[in-house]
């Protein structure tokens, strides 16, 4: 808008402007006089055709932009969980500030202007705008392919940044990386949050990365050189420990993962397994269908998984047990011990608390989680681009909300350490629950 105002502005002074006052300064004939009036025509013919081409320019490029606003704005006002206070009006006077003020900062979009200016106007911290970028991204990560070297980091009660798992066959395996390394900096950057460790991870195909890191039982650091590469993150991975305690670890709750996991499941189905740990650590949850199907391998059909609820905490639905495909998981005298950390966010709260409410001897190990209780839809938006927003929030059978600096918290409560005690504290409480029986 503001280029198009800048574009009238111009013809009109252009238009406006006294060519004819310079007849009165130098007399001139009758002819020539002629002469400059059909001159005076012709310039103001083209500075009008000239107007009409920068409308046109201007229509061309700021319509779609502000379609791709409008977009946004219509599912914030039918999707958002507190729609019924969102005053349609001052967002859309908002939105157009924001087209204003992005059109004179070469860094930013018209359309992504518009859409922060609207989004500022809602203080929730999940419903957010993703660039074209951004968004590509996003995808490949619920694709589970990312770039990277190959691992999983935490953080310990010190605040130090921890290796807690690295991806078989990676670039960090493959470099000599292991679970329980100290990360101390990468390519010589000192490391304050997790958020910026992981950052500075990424980056493109091919491309190297110096880490620095100290062993577990070591206490001088060693820099090692990685090539990035491009990784699919597996979804599941298990093993069993002393051949009796079944160990499944879930990356995420993407497409298929529910079918991966009982696949697993399904390969040890008898009598020798005699607890289970599911490790639910740094995962930033996924697909709410995917959690609902996961936990309901273990609890009965019909069983309430998680309510969805409006903005007034007033139930909308409830997501029920699917029943379990194989009984063993369900049996009361079957323990399952539940791994969780500040990382354990979303889908994965989900599992964690439905099991903890629904499923007899199961408890929850480690740290508090994340508190997440928001359920998110993803609208692909005409560019490219993509809107976030919180639709509902959830709670748990039991109707605890998650959220509002609440969290999961751990029956049993340990700090993270480079042996990893929380998983040693899950496999002797499955071995002494086994033991009193």
């Amino acid at each position: 808008f503001l280029r198009l105002t800048n574009c009238f502005y111009y013809v009109h002074n252009l238009l406006s402007l006294p060519v004819i006052d310079y007849y009165c300064v130098v007399p001139i004939n009758t002819a020539e006089k002629n002469m400059h009036y059909l001159r005076k025509k012709t310039l103001t013919i083209i500075l009008l055709v000239a107007g009409i081409i920068s409308i046109l320019i201007g229509s061309y490029v700021i319509v779609p932009k502000m379609m791709v606003v409008g977009q946004a704005l219509l599912y914030l006002s039918t999707d958002y969980v507190k729609k019924d206070e969102l005053d349609i009006n001052s967002m859309t006077y908002t939105a157009l500030k924001g087209i204003l003020k992005a059109s004179v900062d070469p860094n930013t979009a018209l359309s992504e202007g518009g859409i922060k200016a609207l989004l500022s106007a809602i203080s929730d911290p999940y419903t957010r705008y993703i660039n074209r970028n951004e968004f590509q991204e996003f995808l490949s990560e619920m694709n589970r392919e990312i770039i990277g070297i190959g691992v999983m980091i935490s953080t310990n009660d010190s605040g130090q940044i921890i290796i807690t798992n690295v991806l078989p066959d990676s670039p960090a395996e493959k470099a000599g990386v292991t679970s329980g390394d100290i990360l101390l900096s990468v390519d010589g950057n000192s490391l304050s949050d997790i958020a910026e460790a992981g950052s500075l991870l990424r980056g493109d195909e091919a491309t190297t990365v110096v880490i620095e890191v100290i062993h577990p039982g070591e206490e001088i650091a060693v820099f090692i050189t990685i090539k990035r590469a491009k990784i699919t993150v597996p979804s599941v991975n298990s093993y069993t420990i002393n051949d009796t305690i079944l160990y499944i670890r879930l990356y995420s709750f993407s497409d298929n993962s529910a079918t991966e996991f009982i696949q697993v499941l399904s390969q040890f189905d008898n009598e020798i397994i005699v607890g289970l740990i599911l490790d639910l650590r740094d995962n930033p949850g996924g697909l709410l269908n995917e959690a609902v199907t996961i936990a309901s391998q273990f609890l009965l059909k019909d069983t309430v998984v998680v309510h969805q609820v409006n903005g007034n905490f007033e139930v909308k639905e409830a997501y029920y047990s699917e029943g379990p495909s194989y009984t063993h998981y369900i049996n009361d005298d079957f323990p399952v011990a539940i791994l969780i950390n500040g990382g354990t966010a979303s889908a994965s709260e989900v599992v964690a608390g439905a099991l903890r409410d629904k499923k007899n001897n199961s408890i929850l190990i480690g740290t508090e989680s994340y508190g997440k209780g928001a359920v998110n839809h993803v609208f692909r938006l005409i560019d490219g681009s993509a809107l976030v927003v919180t639709s509902a929030y959830w709670l748990t059978p039991n109707s605890y909300y998650v959220g509002n600096d609440s969290a999961l918290i751990p029956d049993i409560l340990i700090q993270l350490s480079e042996m990893d005690a929380q998983l040693d504290a899950a496999i002797e409480h499955i071995i002494d629950y086994n033991a009193s029986r």
